[in-house]
């Protein structure tokens, strides 16, 4: 029985039973998502988020990223966002992530483009139905739809419009369109300030159909006016 024991270990050892090593190599046992955001005028919050088995943080990866100007930049394990992190100049162009890991059998590249918009939303009409323009120094009629248009800033933006006063927001909406109409009576009598932004995204906000999200963004300068 001890031969048979010993015999069995033996022919376990060199016919090459599985190990947590070679489970640990699997690609599907790291699951990595990369974002790029503003962080200030003019430079990148670049992040990857790295799961291991059973959901945890990996902490001991190597992650670099290299941008359209062939400069690296390592990312360091941050431990209050559970992530691999760093700021850098911003430009347009790929950004290659790149994550080397026990827990992969080769380095995990990952390109995540960004674009920088080059052109700020301009408001060129800002009027109730009856034509009465804030760019003209008029007041809005809060009966009457409101049209806001804005200029273009490249393809695929999507643009937000915002009407607020100093504490909290009258109205938001998005489209992809460079003009909205407001419908009559969603502002009320009062005094506000409107901007329009402009964002580019790339990727997937939500991870599902793509392992990496990037967002650019600029917008108008605040436009006060008058509703009565």
């Amino acid at each position: 029985m001890r031969y048979t024991i010993i015999l069995a270990v033996m022919l376990c050892l060199f016919s090459g039973c599985p190990n947590e090593t070679e489970e640990k190599s699997s690609k599907s046992d790291l699951n990595v998502r990369c974002s790029i955001v503003p962080a200030t005028s003019g430079s990148l919050k670049i992040s990857a988020f790295l799961e291991g088995p059973g959901g945890n943080s990996v902490t001991g990866a190597l992650v670099n990223v290299i941008d359209s100007t062939n400069q690296v930049t390592q990312l360091l394990y941050d431990y209050t966002s559970y992530s691999y992190t760093a700021r850098i100049d911003e430009n347009t162009g790929i950004y290659n992530f790149e994550i080397t890991s026990i827990l992969l059998d080769n380095p995990l590249i990952i390109d995540v483009p960004y674009t920088i918009i080059t052109k700020s939303p301009d408001i060129t009409v800002f009027q109730d139905s009856s034509g009465n323009s804030v760019l003209s120094g008029r007041d809005l009629n809060t009966s009457l739809p409101i049209q806001i248009s804005w200029s273009n800033c490249g393809d695929d933006i999507t643009y937000q419009v915002t009407a607020r006063t100093a504490l909290r927001t009258l109205y938001s909406s998005s489209t992809n369109a460079g003009t909205i109409t407001i419908p009559a009576t969603t502002i009320p009598r009062g005094t506000y300030t409107l901007t329009v932004s402009a964002q580019k995204t790339h990727g997937d906000p939500l991870y599902k159909t793509a392992k990496y999200y990037s967002m650019s963004t600029t917008s108008s300068v605040g436009v006060s006016f008058n509703v009565n």
